[in-house]
């Protein structure tokens, strides 16, 4: 298979890069965009010359740990490590639980530190429409997508949350950063209308053993569990090379893929 530049327009950041080692686990993989919040920018602060960042808010952190949202703390926050760095995007303080009050808590942290993206929660609520938020914004992100489409997620669910994340794409494109975006055919169907997108699921590599290739007969990045990838290997020399690495060179790998395919427009012509 040949390769050539494809046209690619969504863009991909590395997210829930908790440490220097896995750091220096992108760097090694020569990944170009980080999405990080405040606990891991601290973290990683002085070790992140060039990379392009964006600042997350931490809400999914705080709730996590069932830890308070200080908004006028974070308006604080975002102006002091926007003296360090330049983002390509902030996000606003959102809520977990209350879609409602993410709106009203963005319209009042624009008041204090503007240009903030407004984050809606993928819910069912009847409020959760992105419109609310594009009527006052450019762009908005779509959130809480982990639940509905990491591994072990309602298959039901799961090609729910996909169609109607690909309708709105679509429906707005360019305009929507996909947040927690841990799903590959829901990256292959956006990635010429969504805006940005980000995941951690590059680490599975090392967790889970899984490693991402790209189908011969789709042209799409796909990813495969150890066992699929032992019945793979003999039609793909790539999936024989990462059954011979360990999880940290497979993390690596999954990383570079992700780069190459969603960054730097590298596809692969099939036949």
């Amino acid at each position: 298979m040949s390769v050539h530049r494809g046209v690619g327009e969504m863009k991909f950041y590395f997210s829930g890069v908790e440490s220097k080692a896995e750091l220096a686990m992108l760097r090694e993989a020569e990944v170009s965009r980080l999405l990080l919040d405040p606990t891991q920018l601290a973290k990683l602060h002085g070790e992140l010359d060039g990379f392009r960042l964006s600042l997350d808010s931490g809400a999914y952190r705080l709730f996590k740990q069932n830890r308070a949202r200080n908004l006028a703390g974070y308006a604080e926050t975002v102006e002091r490590w926007q003296r360090h760095y330049e983002f390509d995007f902030v996000t606003a303080l959102d809520d977990m639980e209350d879609p409602l009050r993410s709106y009203r808590d963005w319209l009042d942290l624009e008041t204090m530190v503007g240009g903030t993206l407004p984050v809606w929660h993928y819910t069912g609520n009847p409020f959760a429409n992105p419109a609310n938020y594009l009527i006052r914004s450019s762009e908005a992100g779509i959130g809480k997508l982990v639940p509905h489409l990491f591994t072990k997620a309602d298959k039901s669910d799961k090609t729910k949350c996909r169609e109607l994340v690909e309708s709105l794409c679509e429906q707005y494109p360019q305009r929507l950063r996909l947040f927690g975006a841990c799903d590959l055919p829901l990256l292959n169907a956006v990635k010429d209308t969504a805006l940005s997108a980000d995941s951690s699921f590059w680490i599975r590599g090392r967790r889970r053993g899984a490693g991402f290739y790209i189908n011969s007969k789709t042209g799409q990045l796909c990813e495969a569990a150890p066992w699929l990838m032992k019945k793979l290997a003999p039609d793909y020399p790539e999936i024989a090379d990462l059954l011979e690495m360990n999880g940290r060179q497979r993390s690596i790998a999954n990383a570079r893929m992700l780069e190459q395919y969603f960054n730097m427009g590298v596809k692969r012509d099939l036949g």
